[in-house]
């Protein structure tokens, strides 16, 4: 079940530093 966490941590990472702009 780590594995679930892991993705949504990286999704966050990658939404931080994306641009809010979409």
């Amino acid at each position: 079940m780590a594995f679930h966490f892991d993705w949504i941590r990286i999704l966050c990472a990658t939404l931080s530093a994306r641009p809010m702009a979409l």
